[in-house]
């Protein structure tokens, strides 16, 4: 390379130059970054005696223009026994560093102390991000965002996915057994250090000051489906699937909040308790405030709408209540259906009849004095068809254990893989209840779509439009069409093979948004998979999800660990 298009850095290895990095850029570039750390103020460091500012300045510079500017570095790798005794103090899996400290004789090159308050931990944040990546934990691109929410066991999913979409009626699986330690990762590492976490509020920080960018602030940790099912990351995320760039940043920067284009509040259960309150000041100008949830209002309650825009300060509702909502929201997701979705729900096929057990599933984890409407009408809809013709598999009127162990504590904290299991069950049997906790025609929540995609019939309670909210016809057994649960007790017993083989046959059916309007304006399109990009349409009417953006939020859903 040229003059003009190189740049060298050489080490300080006791007075040799074992170690330049060639840097392959052009002058004007290193002359905009050279600014940029001459106008940096030491930020991540303590002043010392033995550290003078412009070399903190430099420090700091060399540990984020790389992901500032986009730009790798390009460095021999040494070995760290030779050059300085020790991989622990001298580790070579980030760009190579010198130190003037004293103690290491003021002449060595790359050397890293575990105490070092600032580099030391730079190394423990990344080394973390690369550990997630080698156990295929972390899908996010880039070698620099960590997740710090729970993140799900990619085993436990891929387990139930494969049994889910296969036709074996008679393997078994455990879900729910004890996951080693590291599968499951809580807000641990960053949480607990302290330099660790300056670390990342440096990194995200330096970050806000890009121009071009939506940034998104999710302003509490209560998920809410928009959130990506309350999957959180550090120092932020990046989203391109909007057709706009995006970054996306947790409660942990809340501080920055005057810097965000979008804030955007989990409005969960009244009861919950939320780490941060909405104050109307908070508010700047031409920020867009919203407010999100997956709650019907009825079963959990949670804050009136009213209240949210007058006394919160928002602007924006998100709900699956289509008629509070500026954005509209439906469970005809990923998160909740996996592969099947992608086929509109064809595929995978049916078990033949002749395999299946000829029972009425039922999977109910509450039923609980808030679950009235459904608890009665199950009970004596048991009752008339009779307990040997009923699977329930869950711990409400148990009877029947599930052909993969099932286990749900009705508490909300459902992975993907939870959904998975509960679809690899229901496939077995002739028929699925789908019962609505509340009866409302704009709520249909995932459970009949769930069936559907199994091709377990689903025997429908609910909404009165849920012919129209599906994409299929002919499919469902609707529960609302008959005065009592005997007459439908007695409706299941009279049909035969060819009639019950009629409400799987749209299987072979090629979907159309034309023939299923209302479902493809309704539900398809209020999908929670593209909301984020709906919402950041807010601030950016050319926001779109198209191409791969579905893939993307895909992968993100994958690791979530709430829904």
């Amino acid at each position: 390379m040229s003059g003009d298009h190189c740049f060298l850095l050489k080490s300080r290895l006791t007075g040799e130059r074992d170690g330049e990095r060639i840097l392959a850029n052009s002058k004007e570039f290193y002359n905009k970054a050279l600014k940029f750390a001459l106008d940096t103020k030491g930020r991540g460091h303590k002043q010392s005696e033995e550290i003078d500012s412009s070399y903190v300045r430099g420090v700091f510079f060399e540990m984020v223009w790389h992901k500032l500017f986009g730009e790798p570095w390009i460095s021999p790798k040494l070995d760290p026994i030779k050059l300085c005794g020790s991989s622990d103090i001298c580790p070579q899996d980030l760009p190579i560093l010198p130190t003037r400290l004293k103690k290491y004789g003021n002449r060595a090159f790359g050397i890293v102390s575990k105490s070092d308050f600032f580099w030391a931990q730079a190394c423990k944040y990344l080394n973390i991000v690369a550990k997630q990546k080698e156990n295929g934990l972390n899908p996010i691109k880039g070698n620099l965002t960590m997740i710090t929410s729970t993140i799900e066991d990619p085993r436990c999913l891929a387990t139930n996915e494969e049994y889910m979409m296969s036709n074996n009626h008679t393997s078994h699986h455990i879900l729910h057994t004890k996951i080693p330690k590291g599968i499951y990762i809580r807000k641990t590492e960053i949480s607990k250090e302290k330099k660790t976490r300056n670390f990342v509020s440096t990194i995200a920080s330096e970050s806000l000051k890009a121009d071009g960018i939506v940034k998104v602030l999710f302003y509490n940790e209560d998920p809410c489906g928009v959130d990506f099912f309350g999957l959180r990351a550090e120092p932020y995320l990046d989203f391109s699937g909007c057709g706009v760039p995006v970054r996306i940043y947790s409660d942990r920067h809340i501080r920055r909040v005057s810097q965000m284009d979008i804030v955007l509040v989990s409005q969960g259960w009244k009861k919950r308790k939320s780490k941060h309150r909405v104050y109307p000041n908070l508010k700047y100008h031409t920020q867009i405030w919203a407010s999100c949830s997956l709650e019907n209002g009825q079963t959990y309650s949670r804050s009136n709408v009213s209240n949210i825009r007058n006394i919160q300060g928002i602007n924006t509702i998100i709900s699956a209540n289509p008629k509070e909502a500026d954005i509209p929201i439906s469970f005809f997701s990923y998160f909740y259906l996996g592969e099947p979705i992608k086929s509109f729900l064809r595929e995978p096929r049916p078990i033949p009849l002749r395999q299946k057990i000829k029972k009425v599933a039922i999977l109910q984890a509450s039923c609980t004095s808030k679950f009235q409407y459904r608890n009665i009408w199950i009970e004596e809809f048991i009752k008339e068809i009779g307990q040997e013709n009923v699977a329930s598999m869950g711990s409400c009127w148990h009877n029947y254990d599930a052909p993969h162990q099932w286990k749900d504590s009705g508490s909300g904290q459902r992975p993907m893989a939870f959904h998975m299991n509960k679809m690899a069950n229901i496939k077995h049997f002739t028929y699925t209840l789908c019962h609505e906790s509340i009866e409302r025609d704009d709520w249909v929540t995932e459970k009949v779509y769930q069936a559907l995609a199994m091709g377990s019939v689903p025997i429908y309670r609910g909404s009165k439009q849920i012919m129209d909210l599906v994409p299929c016809k002919g499919c469902v057994i609707n529960a609302n069409d008959f005065k009592t649960a005997g007459d439908l007790a007695r409706y299941l017993a009279s049909l035969k093979i060819d009639e019950y083989e009629s409400y799987l046959s749209w299987k072979d059916d090629i979907y159309t948004p034309e023939k299923y309007s209302l479902f493809h304006q309704k539900i398809e399109e209020k999908t929670i998979d593209n909301s984020i990009c709906r919402l950041v349409k807010k601030v950016k009417p050319e926001s779109a999800c198209t191409g791969d953006c579905l893939e993307e939020v895909y992968k993100l859903h994958r690791v979530a660990f709430h829904g």
